[in-house]
């Protein structure tokens, strides 16, 4: 016999298929845990792009509940910093505007967000991240390597001296 599924596990399917309208009914349970796993649905959330389902998290009445910055994937990272990994600009844009959010919460190695997104080469979450006064961008990687460095390296330097150009 087959065990049933708790509203929790059901809101985190629902969360990462972006269900809003089972998320909307599963969440609004007052029983419904929220902070299931400590953040894994908020963390699913960021992870499926679904900026609907994002603000619903930030927005719903019961937030006060939920950990947003402490949940991490398999590889370590909590939700900004997947965000900002895997290059989803509307994501980190939506995460910026939330105080709540500790935009500078390193992966469980110890790589900052900044780092990850220069690491990757993303332009454009670099470029969003410098505008951002919290963003510490001349922290060191557990490598010793800072961000400016790492684009310095002769095989991304042609792709970001452009890019700064443009900046000024």
């Amino acid at each position: 016999m087959e065990v049933p599924l708790s509203t929790e596990e059901l809101l985190y399917r629902a969360t990462i298929n972006c269900d809003f309208e089972t998320i909307e009914i599963l969440a609004n349970n007052s029983t419904a845990d929220l902070n299931w796993k400590g953040g894994a649905l908020f963390l699913a959330a960021c992870e499926s792009e679904s900026l609907k389902v994002i603000r619903f998290y930030l927005n719903h009445p019961r937030n006060r509940d939920i950990d947003f910055n402490n949940a991490e994937n398999a590889q370590g990272a909590p939700p900004f910093c997947v965000a900002c990994r895997e290059g989803y600009l509307e994501v980190v844009v939506e995460l910026l505007s939330d105080k709540r959010i500790l935009v500078n919460k390193p992966n469980k190695e110890g790589f900052p967000p900044f780092f990850l997104a220069c690491s990757n080469g993303l332009q454009e979450v670099v470029g969003l991240l410098l505008k951002d006064l919290r963003i510490i961008i001349d922290g060191e990687a557990p490598s010793g390597i800072t961000p400016f460095l790492l684009l310095m390296r002769e095989d991304t330097s042609k792709l970001w001296f452009p890019y700064w150009q443009s900046q000024k």
